[in-house]
């Protein structure tokens, strides 16, 4: 649907006239820092959607708007007698309509309301090794989210073609959390009575499910540096 209603709104018609106006924007918060040297500024930007594309109307400013994050974090640490194992993976996805409206000669608003779906999982593994007695721990999280909710835009014009702005959500979510915990164990002990070695191992795994709904509001914390095109 997405590609069929940006291949209609990039059509011309026979008076050259252009009938769409494209937006390509990233999240530029990191950038920004840079440029302006805010070293002492520790704010964690929340909003997961890096990307964000929209096609709209050149007539009337209504149109399609897509978000999409993917992030990947790992950690890997370990000492003579453990190891530890992270990595968690968290997708975002959001699509819906909005309309863009010119307040000034520089300035953008824009309002419209979308549909989300979000995944994180994260996968864990702790080992240990003392002698010959071994343990293992493996840990699968997976959040699993889905909503709606409108959002809100600013944005100010630094050229005809590249805009900076912000953004404002209330979404509503429905989140479910479940939880898979697995623990393997091997120990070594002697028998008093032949005084050879026994092998002993043991394992357990517990699942737990959690839901929960909430209505989430994100501040204009979270830049975007957009191209018009």
């Amino acid at each position: 649907m997405f590609l069929a209603v940006s291949s209609s709104f990039a059509q011309r018609d026979s008076s050259n006239t252009k009938k769409a106006n494209h937006y390509l924007g990233v999240q530029a918060n990191q950038l920004l820092r840079q440029l302006f040297n805010l070293s002492g500024n520790t704010t964690v930007v929340a909003n997961p959607y890096l990307i964000n594309y929209s096609v709209n109307s050149a007539k009337s400013g209504w149109g399609l708007n897509v978000g999409i994050g993917y992030t990947v974090d790992q950690s890997n640490q370990s000492d003579a007698n453990t190891t530890n194992n992270s990595q968690t993976t968290n997708f975002s996805f959001r699509i819906g309509a909005e309309r863009k409206v010119a307040l000034a000669k520089k300035w953008m608003f824009s309002y419209g309301f979308d549909f989300l779906e979000d995944k994180m999982n994260t996968t864990s593994t702790a080992k240990s090794q003392f002698q010959f007695n071994s343990n293992e721990t493996d840990i699968d999280l997976i959040t699993k989210d889905s909503g709606f909710g409108p959002r809100f835009t600013l944005n100010f014009f630094v050229t005809p073609k590249i805009l900076i702005g912000t953004e404002v959500t209330y979404y509503y979510k429905a989140i479910t959390t479940s939880q898979n915990t697995t623990n393997s164990s091997t120990t070594i002990s002697i028998n008093p009575s032949t005084g050879q070695q026994v092998s002993n191992s043991s394992s357990s795994s517990t699942e737990s499910t959690q839901k929960l709904k909430q209505f989430h509001f994100t501040a204009p914390a979270n830049i975007y540096l957009t191209l018009k095109f």
